[in-house]
């Protein structure tokens, strides 16, 4: 009797599962092979992982009698939703305020807080369970900030974030890849 294949979602690397390179960098068709060197990663994330959720608002169309005969998808969006929680790396915080708005002299940063955000990019998750691997590639997507940010001396500096993924030129919002051959 086989075994159920159920996966969990645990990062690849505990600061290196969310990766990030300019919009047309060459980006993975599988689970396990390496990245493009201009992916960057971005740290460490919260411990609730990360969210993909899909919108869709649809229209059915009925016949005489009331029966549903065919269902039309009107809109349709995907959004992934974490926390990233590296408040002083600069690759994460380009990612998150702008590639533009983020200076770095050695070990100073500054960050310019503008209405301007950060550039369309492409954004690669990596996951395993074990020996499986598990992969979701966003080829264009827009990172955004969620909610407010919370200076405090109880708990870490964290940022609510959201990535917008919008179609590549195949109509995509994203892909996944589950390679579980280890297994």
């Amino acid at each position: 009797m086989a075994l159920p294949e159920i996966m969990i979602g645990a990062p690849l690397t505990a600061g290196g599962a969310f990766a990030v390179a300019p919009v047309g960098t060459a980006l993975p068709t599988d689970a396990t092979s390496d990245l493009n060197p201009a992916f960057k990663t971005l740290g460490l994330i919260g411990e609730d992982g990360f969210t993909l959720t899909q919108n869709r608002s649809t229209n059915d169309i009925k016949v005489w009698g009331g029966a549903t005969k065919r269902r039309l998808t009107n809109e349709f969006s995907e959004t992934v939703g974490a926390t990233f929680m590296e408040s002083a790396a600069a690759e994460t915080l380009k990612a998150i305020f702008g590639e533009d708005n983020v200076q770095v002299a050695g070990k100073k940063i500054s960050i310019a807080h503008t209405s301007d955000g950060s550039a369309e990019q492409s954004y690669v998750i990596t996951m395993k369970d074990g020996d499986a691997r598990r992969r979701l590639v966003i080829p264009r997507g827009q990172l955004f900030l969620t909610s407010q940010i919370q200076y405090v001396h109880s708990d870490a500096i964290k940022y609510d974030v959201e990535i917008t993924c919008y179609e590549d030129e195949d109509g995509r919002t994203s892909l996944e890849y589950v390679d579980d051959t280890a297994a």
